[in-house]
């Protein structure tokens, strides 16, 4: 009898001495950044009004992102950026993914690059849109109105 329990208790205590080990391992892992981790940043533009767009984004080139439904995005600086659209005015989605360019740029720049009046944006404002050569029906920039509100143009 004593040989039996010597051999359960051993086994328990192995036991826990396993799991203690599995739990401090997990902990290391959720503390410390994976090396090649991406930070996402969704902004829902409708409810939250246009952000995440720095002036870092706005003086540098267009970089590469993807537009599918309501929303579009892409990588900058090893941060993926996510601007959901739904709900903004003038926005209309797209079916399927859509492989371009996201563009950032002042009210005023956007609209001289685009040939697009946007009277009703708010002065200084930084907007982000869009671009796909030869897709006009995908093609758009979210701005801030002198409202406050975003608005979509397409071009």
């Amino acid at each position: 009898m004593n040989t039996s329990y010597s051999k359960i208790r051993h086994i328990q205590e192995a036991n826990l001495r396993l799991q203690k080990r599995i739990l401090t391992e997990n902990e290391k892992n959720t503390q410390q950044p994976q090396p090649n981790e991406v930070k996402t940043l969704v902004n829902k533009v409708a409810t939250e009004g246009l952000k995440n767009i720095t002036s870092q984004m706005v003086s540098s080139p267009q970089f590469a992102g993807t537009y599918s439904g309501y929303v579009f995005g892409g990588v900058f600086n090893n941060v993926k950026y996510q601007w959901d659209c739904n709900g903004v005015e003038g926005m209309s989605g797209v079916r399927g993914m859509v492989e371009g360019e996201i563009i950032t740029e002042t009210v005023e720049g956007m609209a001289t690059s685009i040939g697009k009046e946007m009277s009703d944006g708010k002065p200084g404002s930084y907007c982000v849109g869009f671009y796909k050569e030869g897709a006009a029906n995908s093609n758009f920039v979210i701005y801030t109105t002198s409202a406050g509100k975003p608005k979509c143009i397409y071009f």
